[in-house]
């Protein structure tokens, strides 16, 4: 292996973190047998004077092996953050050892001894499997893994070049990165060499070249046509498409892939010099403008079709991209490296006459297109001297050539948003901002069931090194009501429509027990969780998974979720499928079983893991269900059964009131304690109390001043299973605006709205959470995106904040 001290990035502008095995050194048989250049270590500690000393390496090994291989005087992030150290050979930062590991020992290595060519690698805060020398055995050690640290909240499952290490939960790769960069005040001279530089991350997955990699982050738009949607980043590489359907097999997995190149595709700009990125308005239609230093420009076109076709919305999973000379000549280079089995099969293209064809395990996808094949599979850059059209879709011929299809699907697919659009009643006030929301939900929208799932993603961490990485594409009943609510606001009634009938068929099911608290968005995709083995996470961020194990939780406001949204069949005129009789009788079960579990115990709103305790959001919601039932039975005609339910609803409103206000006047997340949680501030919502209530000003004063952090709301103050929240989980702060307003506090309503307007992303997107701004470092979005919850918080604040039509517009002066 060479190395060349010129291919580093500029000293001033860039921090640079080397990851060592596979990047640094050449991957060998055991972590014991790889080989350091002799030339190395000083080459590198002639590399930190040039960046200023902004040098890190960062590596899953123990710091002690790190400083026999390099020697000291390099700041370094080892054991996969658990330990960072300064070049000064001060400790910043040290996970606390967990027991649990030392439990987990004995079982491993009788694993590893009756399986030849494996390797168990003990360290202080982790256990490391290896199977390099023996592959064949990577199924079997990754599952006994995951049932071994399965009991143990604190333990994650980090996958690796052919292994698996159970490690304690600490920062991680990607947090250590963040840890170097957000400088405290008190140790401000000593990192501020690392506050504001471009951080860049080398290596994290083997190749044969050494790539410079910019860390992500959440600059993304989003195509899509209510089968499939993508996800492309400000230069116009789409990061994560699931194919062929919202749930499905992420084809471009690049958002959680530290290889440059492997699950995107890209199209890049030679001496590309900017970038400019924007919707079309009131349209999914994205368009990309990458300039060079030469003053050459190109556009990138890409959306994915959806119009009305004989009589219904033709929607195939499909993918167009359009690539225009703008200015000049351009040169480009286009890469597309589709995957299958979450990252486990990068397939080589196989030429066609003007297509491509990536066969998969289960599909196979075909690239037709009017450029240069041999470009695209050989990657080389060409000059785009007219434009170009790529259409991704099924393995099968198109009826068109390239660019008449584009022209067709181009202006059909923008003539259906625009009247989309057009149908919505949107606010007066924040109508961009509404619009883009709507549009954004509705590509979170899987229209052959009605499921809308909670985000397009899986895994993006919630925050730094939390491990809180979930799989949000799965639809959760607590969230329908408050879709329905938004959609019913926005006129847009038959995408409400639709998912009233996802509601419905869950109702109409074959069991009528207690129900799971989410659902596939289909059938085909299984609930149950694993860990994606090659795959490394968000900036290397893990651990990947797919399923959600919340599906097994207790989570009693299931019920009110489903009654209250339920509830609209019964008094929507507009709608074409009606409550009636029969549903009632479907619905009193749950009324019965939510009037038993309200003060029973479950995981809650948050889904804690370790814990359960009676919640004040669920006893809640339970109340909803039983209020809600009256309602129900008063539409029918049945005033006795309506009495019953009023009756046993104010009952458990009386019992529940007794218990969550605590003796300083507030309102407590959890009943009989004094616990201070923002999803209390939604029972004005539903009813369950006025937002002028003096509880319920108590309340709004005590979340002010104990969960606002930043100028954001989080979602609790206490500790759970990972530790305390770190990030302000943006629906949170929209409760509070919409309770503010409630409780006649408009104009402090309105500072926080406008301050989350400001989180959004670069075309108006948001994810579930934020990182305030702090220490002179701006806002960073985090968690799963784009997030349908956060749309729907944002949609139902600006209908609560904004001005009427007639007093902005009709009686303006």
């Amino acid at each position: 292996m060479t190395y060349r001290l010129t291919q580093v990035p500029p000293s001033r502008e860039s921090a640079v973190f080397l990851d060592i095995d596979g990047t640094l050194l050449d991957l060998a048989a055991t972590p014991d047998a790889v080989i350091v250049p002799p030339q190395l270590p000083e080459l590198l500690r002639q590399l930190a004077v040039r960046q200023g000393g902004a040098l890190a390496l960062i590596s899953g090994r123990m710091l002690a092996d790190i400083d026999l291989m390099f020697g000291t005087g390099i700041a370094v992030a080892a054991e996969h953050g658990a330990i960072l150290r300064n070049a000064d050979g001060g400790i910043i930062w040290r996970t606390p050892v967990s027991p649990a590991l030392s439990s987990l020992i004995a079982p491993l290595r009788a694993a590893v001894a009756a399986r030849p060519g494996t390797l168990l690698e003990e360290k202080r805060f982790g256990i490391a499997l290896h199977w390099r020398g023996g592959p064949g055995f990577a199924a079997e050690l990754t599952a006994l893994a995951t049932s071994l640290a399965a009991p143990h909240p604190e333990l994650l499952l980090q996958p690796a070049h052919a292994a698996l290490e159970i490690r304690v939960r600490g920062p991680g790769k990607a947090a250590a990165l963040e840890i170097f960069r957000r400088a405290r005040a008190a140790c401000r001279a000593q990192f501020s060499r690392w506050s504001s530089r471009r951080h860049c991350l080398v290596g994290g997955r083997p190749r044969r070249r050494k790539e410079i990699t910019v860390m992500p982050d959440l600059n993304l738009a989003v195509i899509g046509n209510g089968c499939i949607a993508s996800l492309i980043d400000q230069n116009g590489t789409h990061v994560w498409c699931c194919w062929p359907r919202l749930d499905g097999d992420p084809i471009f997995h690049g958002l959680l892939n530290a290889e440059p190149t492997s699950g995107r595709f890209a199209v890049s700009l030679d001496q590309q010099v900017s970038a400019t990125q924007r919707y079309l308005p009131n349209t999914a239609i994205v368009e990309t403008i990458l300039r060079d230093e030469a003053g050459n420009a190109l556009r990138v076109i890409d959306y994915c079709p959806r119009f009305r076709h004989y009589g219904r919305v033709f929607r195939p999973p499909m993918l167009i991209r359009r690539i225009e000379p703008l200015i000049g000549m351009p040169r480009v280079k286009i890469v597309l490296k589709p995957g299958f089995a979450y990252g486990a099969q990068h397939p080589q293209a196989v030429m066609g006459s003007n297509h491509l064809r990536y066969p998969g395990p289960d599909f196979t996808l075909r690239a037709t297109t009017d450029m240069p094949l041999a470009h695209i599979v050989h990657e080389h850059s060409f000059t785009l001297s007219r434009p170009g059209t790529l259409v991704l879709s099924a393995d099968e011929p198109l009826e068109q050539a390239p660019e008449a299809l584009f022209n067709h699907f181009y202006l059909e697919t923008l003539a259906y948003w625009q009247n989309w659009v057009a149908d919505l009643n949107i606010p007066f006030d924040w109508q961009d901002a509404v619009i883009r929301s709507a549009i954004t939900l509705k590509l979170c929208s899987f229209d052959d069931t009605g499921g809308i799932v909670a985000a397009l993603t899986t895994s993006v961490p919630e925050a730094p090194g939390s491990g809180r990485t979930w799989d949000y594409r799965f639809c959760w009943l607590r969230d329908s009501f408050f879709t329905i609510a938004a959609l019913n606001r926005l006129s847009a009634t038959r995408t409400m429509e639709t998912y009233l009938g996802f509601v419905l068929n869950i109702v109409h099911g074959p069991e009528m027990g207690e129900i799971s608290p989410l659902f596939p968005v289909a059938p085909g995709m299984a609930l149950t969780e694993w860990i994606v083995p090659d795959l490394e996470g968000y900036g290397g961020d893990g651990p990947v998974r797919v399923g959600n194990a919340a599906a097994t939780q207790r989570q009693n406001d299931a019920y009110g979720a489903i009654i209250l949204s339920l509830a609209q069949l019964f008094v929507d005129q507009r709608l074409s499928v009606r409550g009636d009789d029969a549903l009632y009788e479907r619905l009193r079960p749950l009324g019965e079983i939510a009037a038993r579990v309200a003060l029973e115990p479950d995981a809650g709103i948050w889904e804690f893991r370790g814990r359960a305790r009676v919640h004040s959001f669920s006893a809640a919601m339970c109340w909803a269900a039983l209020s809600r039932l009256a309602l129900i039975a008063n539409a029918i005609g049945r005033e006795h059964e309506a009495a019953m339910w009023s009756t046993r609803a104010n009952e458990l409103r009386t019992e529940i009131m007794a218990r969550i206000v605590t003796p300083q006047g507030w309102l407590s997340g959890v009943l009989d304690q004094e616990v201070c949680d923002a999803s209390v501030l939604i029972l004005p919502e539903i009813g369950f109390i006025a937002a002028d209530s003096p509880e319920f000003l108590a309340t709004l004063d005590a979340i002010e001043a104990r969960l606002m952090h930043g100028g954001f709301v989080m979602r609790y103050e206490d500790a759970d299973d990972f530790g305390k929240p770190e990030t302000a989980f943006l629906l949170c702060s929209f409760w509070y605006v919409n309770a503010l307003a409630l409780a006649g506090r408009r104009d402090e309503a309105l500072a926080l709205f406008e301050r989350v307007l400001a989180a959004r992303n670069h075309v108006g997107l948001l994810s579930e959470d934020l990182a305030p701004a702090q220490d002179g470092e701006p806002a960073r979005l985090w968690g799963n995106f784009p997030q349908t919850y956060s749309q729907v918080g944002l949609i139902l604040c600006a209908m609560r904040l904004s001005r009427s039509w007639e007093d902005g517009l009709w009686r303006a002066s």
